[in-house]
């Protein structure tokens, strides 16, 4: 059966956050779930233990499936995982869950009503997050709401639902830009 979600999960020297369970728990909340799902870990060239945990953990859940990359940057490993995705629907998570699985229940909603992109937001503070870096969040927020994307707090959540065909026609105008030492720059051709 076609999943409605595709839950792609970019992965690099992720092994702290996989030692503390997030793809236990992931699983646990999807398998209650009564859509149809799969679960993509994307790779980034990992040089960390995380593969060969991956690795034991998906041979035991077949709905989550493992692609192996060179290392290229999270924006080359979420479109390798698009390529593959059998979903409806595209859901962007980050490893570390700083937005848990059990917020895509708040955004399946909105599917229904056409939207084709969900944005998830975590709000404007961090609890952990110094003096600095909360000024530094806050100047950053008025400056973009100024020039864009005014209704979106929190461009930078790496929670994001996507239509799977828009997500594809997004991702192939995507260009590799340049390489400084191990950071890589992807940009988005118009």
């Amino acid at each position: 059966m076609k999943p409605l979600v595709s839950i792609i999960l970019p992965n690099y020297n992720e092994i702290e956050n996989l030692k503390r369970g997030v793809l236990t728990k992931i699983a646990a909340y999807l398998k209650d779930q009564v859509y149809p799902w799969e679960v993509i870990i994307s790779d980034d060239g990992s040089t960390d233990q995380s593969l060969l945990f991956i690795k034991k953990f998906v041979s035991k859940h077949p709905h989550f499936h493992l692609i192996l990359n060179k290392h290229a940057g999270k924006p080359y490993a979420l479109k390798n995982a698009i390529k593959v995705a059998r979903g409806q629907f595209l859901l962007f998570t980050d490893m570390d869950q700083s937005t848990p699985i059990d917020q895509l229940a708040k955004l399946l909603p909105y599917t229904k009503d056409g939207f084709k992109v969900i944005i998830g937001s975590r709000g404007i503070r961090r609890k952990d997050s110094s003096l600095i870096r909360q000024l530094a969040s806050v100047v950053f927020l008025l400056a973009r709401k100024i020039f864009i994307l005014r209704e979106i707090k929190d461009t930078q959540c790496g929670f994001k639902l996507l239509e799977s065909q828009l997500a594809r026609r997004i991702f192939t105008r995507m260009r590799l830009f340049g390489r400084v030492n191990q950071a890589v720059g992807w940009k988005f051709r118009r």
